[in-house]
C-alpha cells in the first residue's frame, strides 16, 4: 500500500509532462532554430558561391570573347582565383564545423547539469529513500538496544536481590540447627550421667527433661514449618512479582508496538512528501510549457490514443515530402559528423531505453509482491528484520528465564519439603560437615565406654538389690536402672 501511494500520481489532477521531456522538448526547439540559422547560413553561403562562379564565368568568356584564344596566364590566373575561392570556402566549413562541435559541448553540459541538480546530490532517487530509510532503522535499532539493556538490569538486580534472601535465610537455617544440636548433644551426655547414677528421682527427672525435649523438638519443628510456610509465603510473593514484572514487559512492548506504528505512519508521510518533492521536480506543469502543447515535438513523442490518427497523417505527410533542394550531405564533411553523431545518439538511447526497461521490470516485480490492502508486514523490511531479531533474542531471554525459575522453584521446594522434618540432624550435606562426622564418631566411641561401665555398675547395683531382704518392687526391669539399661542398649 506504500508503494502505491508513493508511485500514485492521482493527486496531480492536472495534466504533466515529465522534465525529462520537457528538457529534451527545449533542446530540439534550440537545436530546430540553430538548424534554420544554420541552414539560411549555408543557402547564403550557396547563393555567394553561385554568383562568384558566374562572375568568373562571364569574365572567361569575356577574355575568350576579347583575344579570341586561349590564354594561359589568364586560365591559370582563373584557377588560382577558383583555388582561393574554394579553400575559403572549405575554411567557412571547417570554422562552422567548430562552432557545431562546441554548441553541442555546451548542450551536454548543460544538461548533465540540470539532471544532476534533480537527483539532489544522490546517484538516484533510490539511494536517497535508502538513505533515508537506514538513518530511520539505526535510530530504531538504538531504541530497542537501549530498552533491552534497562530491562536486563533490571531482572539483574532482581536476581541479586533475590540471591542475597536465600543465602540469608540458609546461612540462617544453618546457625540455629547446628546451636540446637549442640544444646541438645551436651544436655543429653549430662543428662546420662545424671540419670545412670540415680534412682526413681532420677529417672522422674530424665522424663521429665525428656518432655522438655521432646517439647522443645515440637517448638523446633512447629518453628521450621512455619519457616517453610514463610518460605512459601515468600516464593508466591516472588512469583507473583515476576507475573507483574512480566506484564509491566508485555505492556511496555505493546507500548512500544503503538510507538513503532506511529513511526511507521510518520515515515509514510515524509515518504509522501518526498515523492510530491520529487515529482516536482522531475516533471513540469502542462501550464507551465505552454509551448510544448502546440508543437510537433509533443505529437510525435506522446502515444496518447487520442493523437494516435493524427500521427499517423503526419508520418504519411512525412513520409510523402520531397526534397526540393537539395537535402543529402552524405556526401559532406557536416553530414559524416551527423551520421557519427546519429549513431552515438542511437547507441545512448537504446542504452538508456534498456536501463529504463530493466528499472520498470524491478518496479513491476516490487508492486507485483505488494499483496495486503496495507502493508503492516515489516518483515522484508530493515526495521522489520531487527524487530524480527529482537523478539528471538526476547523469546530465548524468557525460554532461559522460565528454566532458571523453574529450577529455583524445584530448588526451594525440595529445601521445604527437607525442612518439613522433625529435626534436620543430617549435616553431612553442610560445610562443617566432615569435621562434625569425626565429632560424632568419637562421641558414640565415648559413649559406648561410658554405656559398659553403666552397665557394669547397673549389675552390681542389681546384684546388690537381689541380695537386699526386701520384698516389695524387686523388678528392676520396671524401674529407674532396668529403664535405663534397655535404654542404653
Amino acid at each position: 500500500m506504500e508503494l502505491k501511494q508513493l508511485f500514485a500520481d492521482g493527486q496531480h489532477g492536472t495534466a504533466v509532462f515529465p522534465r525529462g521531456m520537457v528538457l529534451r522538448f527545449q533542446v530540439a526547439r534550440d537545436n530546430q532554430e540553430r538548424a534554420a540559422k544554420e541552414r539560411a547560413a549555408k543557402e547564403r553561403r550557396a547563393k555567394l558561391l553561385e554568383e562568384s562562379r558566374q562572375e568568373q564565368f562571364r569574365r572567361a568568356q569575356a577574355l575568350r570573347a576579347k583575344r579570341g584564344e586561349k590564354d594561359t596566364e589568364a586560365v591559370a590566373r582563373l584557377k588560382a582565383q577558383n583555388a582561393e575561392a574554394a579553400a575559403k570556402v572549405r575554411k567557412a566549413r571547417e570554422e562552422w564545423k567548430r562552432q557545431a562541435q562546441e554548441n553541442k559541448a555546451t548542450l551536454q553540459a548543460n544538461s548533465r547539469g540540470v539532471q544532476s541538480e534533480n537527483k539532489g546530490g544522490y546517484s538516484s532517487v533510490d539511494a536517497r529513500l535508502d538513505a533515508q530509510e537506514e538513518l530511520l532503522n539505526a535510530q530504531k535499532r538504538d531504541e530497542a538496544q537501549r530498552a533491552k539493556a534497562e530491562r536486563k538490569a533490571q531482572l539483574d538486580a532482581a536476581k541479586a536481590r533475590r540471591m542475597e534472601k536465600n543465602q540469608k535465610t540458609a546461612a540462617k537455617v544453618k546457625k540455629e540447627t547446628k546451636q540446637g544440636l549442640k544444646r541438645a548433644a551436651g544436655r543429653r551426655g549430662q543428662e546420662t550421667f545424671e540419670k545412670a547414677s540415680g534412682t526413681r528421682q532420677a529417672q522422674a527427672d530424665w522424663q521429665a527433661e525428656f518432655q522438655r525435649n521432646e517439647a522443645e523438638r515440637l517448638a523446633r519443628a512447629n518453628a521450621n514449618r512455619a519457616h517453610a510456610a514463610q518460605i512459601r509465603a515468600n516464593g508466591r510473593v516472588v512469583k507473583q512479582q515476576k507475573l507483574e514484572e512480566k506484564r509491566k514487559a508485555v505492556r511496555e512492548e505493546m507500548a512500544n508496538d503503538v510507538l513503532a506504528q506511529q513511526a511507521k505512519s510518520q515515515q509514510l508521510e515524509n515518504n509522501l512528501k518526498s515523492h510530491d518533492k520529487l515529482y516536482a521536480h522531475r516533471y513540469v506543469r502542462a501550464d507551465e510549457v505552454p509551448d510544448m502543447l502546440q508543437s510537433d515535438f509533443r505529437r510525435l513523442h506522446f502515444t496518447n490514443p487520442d493523437l494516435g490518427e493524427e500521427n499517423e497523417r503526419l508520418r504519411e505527410r512525412l513520409r510523402n515530402v520531397k526534397a526540393a533542394t537539395d537535402n543529402d550531405i552524405t556526401d559532406e564533411v557536416s553530414g559524416a559528423a551527423r551520421i557519427e553523431a546519429a549513431k552515438a545518439s542511437k547507441a545512448r538511447k537504446a542504452a538508456e531505453a534498456a536501463q529504463i526497461a530493466q528499472e520498470n521490470a524491478k518496479q513491476r516485480e516490487r508492486l507485483k509482491n505488494v499483496k495486503a490492502v496495507t502493508d503492516d508486514d515489516i518483515s522484508d523490511d530493515a526495521a522489520g528484520f531487527a524487530r524480527a531479531q529482537a523478539a528471538a533474542a526476547s523469546k530465548a531471554r524468557k525460554a532461559e528465564e522460565a528454566a532458571r525459575l523453574k529450577q529455583e522453584n524445584r530448588a526451594m521446594s525440595q529445601k521445604i519439603q527437607n525442612t518439613a522434618a522433625r529435626t534436620d540432624d543430617d549435616i553431612t550435606d553442610d560445610v562443617a560437615g566432615a569435621g562434625r562426622v569425626e565429632a560424632a564418631a568419637a562421641s558414640r566411641a565415648r559413649k559406648a565406654e561410658e554405656a559398659a561401665r553403666l552397665q557394669q555398675e547397673n549389675q552390681a547395683m542389681s546384684q546388690t538389690i537381689q541380695n537386699t531382704a526386701a520384698r516389695t518392687d524387686d523388678e528392676l526391669k520396671r524401674e529407674n536402672t532396668g529403664f535405663l539399661s534397655g535404654w542404653l542398649k
